[in-house]
């Protein structure tokens, strides 16, 4: 089994252009971590950086894809959430819009302890949420302080309802054992506060 390492460490390790192009992301970001061209995975994680980025004036469509200029403080967070966000969309569903993963993630993971198992493609994902000592669900005042540090916009967009149900997804997640979701398997982890996750 290969060392894991922090998913943020091989983002921050990628050689990043000042212009973000989709065949860079595709076959650069996502190609060595074996998300397969083509696959519902990839474009659950391409989804989450175009929804991001189709704002950007420097937004443009091409023939062979689209293209946005990007700063490294603002691209390197947003591959992160992309990864983490397309692969936890294939196991908890898609109440929340491609566009909040960047958002929403952080409030609900520890972002900076994702592990990545590269060669093997495993993915370990702690969660932060605190559960009630009752029944082992996310507590709905600590959901509600979380839902609270989003924008105004995004909680418009999102709507408390739809950010408790994905909440207790990832907790119904991280305590499933071995189960697939298409391309992603939840791998079997004796720890319920993280999710494992593999993909093909």
């Amino acid at each position: 089994m290969a060392a894991a390492q922090p998913l943020v460490t091989y983002v921050n390790g990628l050689d990043t252009p000042k212009r973000l192009r989709r065949t860079w992301m595709l076959e650069d970001v996502f190609g060595p971590l074996g998300i397969r061209p083509g696959s519902a995975l990839e474009d659950a994680c391409e989804n989450v950086v175009v929804d991001v980025v189709s704002d950007e004036k420097s937004f443009r469509i091409r023939p062979k894809g689209w293209r946005v200029d990007l700063d490294d403080a603002a691209l390197r967070p947003l591959l992160v959430g992309a990864i983490v966000g397309g692969a936890l969309q294939q196991v908890v569903g898609d109440d929340v819009p491609a566009e909040l993963y960047p958002a929403v993630v952080p409030l609900v993971i520890d972002v900076d302890g994702v592990t990545l198992e590269q060669h093997e493609r495993v993915v370990t994902i702690p969660l932060t949420l605190a559960l009630s000592p009752t029944d082992s669900r996310p507590s709905s005042t600590d959901l509600q302080v979380r839902f609270n540090r989003l924008s105004p916009r995004a909680r418009a967009e999102l709507g408390f309802d739809d950010f408790e149900h994905f909440c207790e997804r990832l907790v119904k997640a991280a305590r499933i054992g071995d189960a697939d979701f298409g391309e992603v398997r939840v791998i079997a982890n004796l720890d319920p506060t993280s999710i494992r996750l593999t993909w093909h």
